[in-house]
């Protein structure tokens, strides 16, 4: 959204010291413009003639004054040391224009790389800096599945395993054809157990789904569990995924420990606004289509790859005993995406701490929205009976805040937006997501799933 240099300008807070500061940019933007200052203003030791005026350095403060606008901030110590950070030089690893391709392909996952190159920019200076952000970021594109288009639900199981046995749940879980993600935090051992997560995409036929069950009963008789409050059981409905870089320079995060996180909630709670949407949001159907074998394999692939080429593809199914055509193929692929994979983007963004949130019961899913709509990557997982999962990914300078704000249900006062929280940091991820073994047990003759009893025994 473009906003005039001038309204950036205009103090968002009646404070002595952040007037001052505004005045020495708006003097400074004068400078760079080759006019007379207004103000002849300082702040502490800042001068306007003492900063430096090259592009980069004027495209960093017009994106702080853009951030503390747009996010509504009007903590003054929050402002005055969000304008200090953007006046400090850096090493420049990362133009402004790369950073701007790089919000573009995150707002846009639908669309090819010819299709966002600003006109300003010629193709051939577009692509090396698309190379070169590819390189840093490690970008890649991947798809988000429907599973309940083939007949499947997607569990989500927040555990506490016996500690002494944390070799056995992966043993067992290893087997399972419908495991997607055993996650476990190995650091921290609370009464003899440590907390994680499981997850699994199950057959939706009545008969299955309770083998399944009765499979989790016997983890539980083995000890693995300790009894049935060491494991909860959700049934997963939507998946929502973001990334918002408006706190990122190419190699920091400037997330303010307290002022920000904590302004972001109240912002969240107080007002409608929200900075960036999800890039992409799966909402489960639950209506099959008709599909065979060889579409399972073709919407695993396309599920990590979203832009496989058409000679992958029919070379994967050759590998599986399915001759197709690449017309066929292309038809195929066509199809699913249209129906049940949606594109995202992934990259590497110097977030080294993945949090899970687990929320009971929440009563207002949409404040939680739009706070994740401040946060640098995120997936939200809605459940059938009014549960969330929330998966963070962010600097560790932070990570103590987000788990207090959990931890109080949101607020620090009156009512709670859930009623509990179980907050996972560290995790372990264990095993292989081996999702292709599904496909031998569809009978699309019979439009069933068949599996055996054996595939449950621990």
């Amino acid at each position: 959204e473009y906003i005039d240099l001038k309204e950036l300008l205009k103090p968002p807070v009646n404070n002595k010291k952040v007037i001052a500061f505004y005045r020495v940019l708006e003097d400074y933007f004068l400078l760079c413009k080759g006019q007379k200052k207004v103000w002849n203003a300082k702040f502490e030791q800042i001068l306007p003639d003492n900063i430096q005026r090259t592009k980069r350095q004027q495209q960093k403060i017009i994106n702080t004054l853009r951030i503390i606008k747009q996010y509504r901030l009007t903590n003054p110590i929050t402002i005055l040391r969000m304008l200090n950070t953007a006046l400090i030089p850096q090493k420049e690893e990362i133009s402004i224009k790369q950073l701007d391709i790089l919000r573009a392909i995150i707002n846009n996952p639908y669309l090819k790389l010819k299709d966002i190159r600003p006109k300003d920019i010629p193709p051939g200076t577009f692509y090396n800096m698309v190379r070169a952000l590819k390189e840093k970021f490690v970008i890649r594109y991947w798809g988000i599945l429907d599973p309940t288009r083939f007949k499947l639900v997607h569990y989500h199981i927040t555990i506490r395993v016996n500690a002494s046995k944390v070799h056995l749940l992966r043993e067992a879980v290893e087997k399972s054809p419908f495991v997607l993600t055993l996650n476990i935090d190995t650091l921290t051992k609370i009464f003899d157990e440590y907390a994680g997560w499981m997850s699994f995409r199950v057959p939706n036929q009545k008969t299955i789904k309770e083998r399944f069950l009765r499979w989790l009963l016997k983890l539980q008789k083995e000890r693995i569990f300790k009894d049935e409050t060491s494991w909860h059981l959700d049934e997963v409905t939507s998946i929502e995924y973001g990334i918002n870089i408006d706190f990122f320079d190419g190699e920091r995060w400037r997330l303010d420990e307290i002022s920000v996180v904590r302004g972001f909630l109240h912002l969240a709670e107080k007002t409608s606004y929200t900075p960036s949407k999800p890039m992409t949001v799966q909402k489960y159907s639950y209506e099959e289509i008709d599909f065979d074998r060889d579409d399972l394999i073709l919407a695993t692939l396309y599920q990590s790859n979203y832009y496989t080429s058409l000679d992958s593809a029919v070379e994967t199914l050759r590998k599986y005993g399915f001759k197709r055509s690449k017309k066929t193929v292309f038809k195929k692929v066509k199809r699913l995406k249209e129906l049940c994979i949606k594109p995202a983007v992934s990259m590497y963004l110097n977030l080294p701490v993945t949090l899970l949130a687990f929320l009971e019961n929440v009563r207002d899913i949409d404040t939680i929205r739009r706070f994740l709509g401040f946060m640098p990557r995120y997936w939200l997982y809605t459940m059938k009976d009014g549960d969330a999962a929330i998966f963070l990914q962010l600097p560790k300078d932070v990570v103590n805040e987000f788990k207090y704000l959990f931890s109080v249900g949101g607020k620090e006062g009156g009512e709670n937006i859930y009623d509990d929280a179980i907050i996972i940091e560290s995790v372990t991820s264990f095993g292989k997501q081996e999702k292709d073994e599904l496909v031998q047990y569809w009978n699309k003759k019979r439009r069933r799933w068949e599996v055996s009893q054996d595939v449950f025994m621990i």
